[in-house]
């Protein structure tokens, strides 16, 4: 029988392989001294076992830099560590998916898929300074299928992991480990930010094959996707635009016509000629990731048998190319923006069913309202960029009562590659001054800037994107009303409220969507956010508390005049006495509306009365106290009535906060 020995280790990853990993060290009776992950569910993963969490490296050097193990592994881990963190192991041990020295890096099952790979697997190896280059201790091939995508694949290198680390384990712990060099003369190596290459544009004039590999291989299901997705490149009414292709199918037939003309239009599949065979389109998405029907794209993109399909020419694939490899190591930064972006709902807003936001096919009706604005105004708003700004998100703010807003900021280009709008990410603190306002906005913009934008399938390719319907409510935008043309709607975004900046001609407009904001409602904001803007100009010191949302004589309107409700009525009776003679003479009226129920102020006395009996007969009299724990409801209005009828004194309680001994 071989002798065990159990060891100490720590796990540094992501995802649930991690967890499944942890579970067979535990039921091996290993120690895992240390998880470390970025996730939550792996955090309470390790809070329900008892186990050391770190939610990064920086927090895992603190708390492990003295302590040593005998094994590190290291279970989809994006990060690479350090030397320091390495040699805090006897031996580190990574997971890769894919059969080292080929495919190292990252996104090792879509290359595989793309490029035609008839077998693919997953390593066990040793870590070294080299990324994905140590010694293999262990490997299992997968043999791939025809119709083998990202998502399958991946799940079978999951299982494939699990079953290979219980066999790593029973060979670390008989220590009969065998290690194997790679070599690294057939190493191939995938970095994190490559992309597939025509910024997946589709390309007939390639095999059928070729196409089919790359749909197959960009096809994440519903998991997070950091490739890419593969593009059908179509003609729109103004431009050239693309839906999202998750499967095609290829069929016997060879292609007669040009490669990119369409040879047959079916109810659930577009049929289109390649340098091979003809292929056809079955499942597409749009570019918010929302399936279209093929009778649908037909009808949208008015295609038709014999149509030649849109092909972009080498240099401006070029570009494209270049312009995604920059953009790439920004990608994570958009997304944390997309994923804690708040949506930002205005008091003045109407309930309508026009919620569709640059989806490419849908306009809403907008209406352009130019503000009259003083010159003293326009004079501050006019040193920057950042100042009008800065007082459209202090009026938003102040307004919606949200202090952390997500505007959509307008980089004023427009192709249907990348992000038009982009998300300002702004938190206004009711304590600053308008200089400090001006400064949280120059740092975002300067960080945006630093990112530029990203693509317009990223909300496609990331699940939780396209779940929270990503879009931009509120937008600020630029323009030059004398070298642009006419202000039509289809020059803006399809908002719901849009302040539009001309800083030459020191302009200001506001677009807005009339379904959502009446022409009254948008006076009155345009009214309220002028009154800021004068407040701004003549206090500049003041935080933005202080700033005035309403002008002197509509404040003098609002507390006094409409407070003037003053009335005679007897003065030698009580309130109650005053409802039942109201009770009397108009019953049958509703009284009292809470929570979708109601009384009318027959039911009203009649229930008081009945209450007031009730408490006298516990022996309720004048100036007798009586507690009332009750929340906002009906019965809380017949409770002081009925103590008001019984001659008592209200005494009201809090039902939140306990009562004291």
């Amino acid at each position: 029988m071989n002798r065990k020995f159990s060891f100490d280790c720590l796990l540094i990853g992501t995802g649930s392989l991690i967890i499944e990993c942890a579970e067979i060290l535990i039921r091996n009776n290993h120690r895992i001294i240390g998880i470390v992950s970025s996730e939550q569910a792996i955090a309470s993963w390790a809070e329900q076992n008892n186990l050391v969490y770190c939610k990064n490296l920086r927090q895992f050097k603190q708390v492990f830099t003295q302590t040593a193990c005998d094994y590190l592994f290291s279970i989809v881990n994006p990060t690479i560590l350090e030397p320091e963190i390495l040699d805090l192991a006897k031996v580190a041990i990574n997971y890769h998916d894919a059969l080292l020295p080929t495919y190292a890096g990252l996104n090792a099952t879509s290359w595989a898929i793309i490029n035609g790979e008839k077998y693919h697997g997953i390593t066990w190896h040793e870590m070294s300074q080299g990324i994905d280059t140590g010694k293999i201790l262990k490997q299992v091939e997968i043999e791939l299928d025809s119709s083998e995508t990202a998502l399958t694949l991946n799940t079978k290198c999951y299982q494939a992991a699990i079953t290979s680390f219980q066999a790593l384990i029973t060979d670390l712990e008989t220590q009969k480990i065998t290690v194997k060099s790679q070599d690294l003369r057939k190493r191939s190596y995938f970095p994190r930010h490559q992309k597939p290459s025509r910024f997946g544009i589709i390309d007939f004039n390639c095999d059928a094959t070729v196409i089919d590999n790359l749909v197959r291989g960009l096809n994440f299901g519903n998991y997070p996707n950091p490739l890419g997705t593969a593009k059908l490149v179509l003609n729109s009414t103004s431009d050239l635009d693309y839906v999202i292709v998750t499967q095609v199918k290829i069929l016997a037939t060879k292609s007669t016509q040009l490669p990119g003309t369409i040879v047959g239009i079916e109810q659930e599949q577009l049929i289109v000629a390649t340098s091979s065979q003809d292929i056809a389109f079955v499942t597409i998405a749009s570019q918010q990731n929302q399936p279209q029907a093929i009778a649908q794209l037909v009808a949208d993109y008015q295609l038709a048998v014999k149509q030649k399909l849109p092909e972009i020419d080498p240099k401006s694939i070029g570009e494209l190319e270049q312009k995604g490899r920059e953009l790439a190591p920004g990608e994570t930064y958009w997304l944390q923006q997309l994923n804690q972006g708040r949506s930002l709902s205005l008091p003045f807003e109407q309930n309508c069913q026009s919620n569709k936001h640059n989806d490419g096919q849908h306009h809403q009706p907008v209406k352009l309202v130019k503000l009259a604005l003083s010159s003293r105004v326009t004079d501050r708003l006019g040193e920057s960029l950042e100042a009008p700004i800065a007082a459209w998100a202090i009026y938003l703010a102040r307004l919606s009562g949200n202090h952390q807003l997500t505007l959509g900021f307008d980089r004023l280009t427009a192709d249907p590659w990348f992000a038009r709008y982009v998300p300002c990410k702004l938190k206004i603190s009711l304590e600053q001054d308008f200089a400090q306002v001006i400064k949280t906005v120059k740092e975002r913009l300067a960080l945006n800037q630093r990112h530029q934008t990203y693509g317009t399938d990223l909300v496609a390719r990331y699940p939780q994107l396209a779940a929270n319907k990503t879009n931009f409510s509120v937008v600020v935008t630029q323009f030059n009303s004398k070298t642009q043309a006419a202000l039509v709607p289809d020059n803006f975004s399809s908002s719901h409220l849009a302040l539009m900046i001309d800083q030459q001609e020191a302009e200001y407009w506001w677009s807005y969507n009339p379904e959502v904001f009446s022409a009254e409602a948008i006076a009155i904001m345009m009214a309220q956010w002028n009154t800021l803007l004068e407040g701004i100009a003549s206090h500049e010191n003041y935080s933005v508390s202080q700033l005035p949302l309403i002008s002197p004589a509509e404040r003098q309107k609002i507390l006094t005049e409409w407070n003037d409700t003053a009335s005679n009525y007897p003065q030698d009776r009580c309130l109650h006495q005053l409802f039942e003679v109201k009770a009397a003479v108009n019953p049958q009226a509703v009284a009292l509306v809470c929570q979708g129920e109601s009384l009318t102020y027959g039911e009203l006395e009649q229930q008081a009365h009945q209450l007031a009996c009730y408490l006298q007969s516990l022996g309720v009299q004048p100036e007798t106290l009586v507690g009332v724990c009750l929340d906002r409801s009906l019965a809380m209005i017949v409770s002081l009535f009925a103590i008001l009828k019984a001659g008592g004194h209200i005494y009201l309680l809090t039902p939140t906060i306990p009562l004291l001994d």
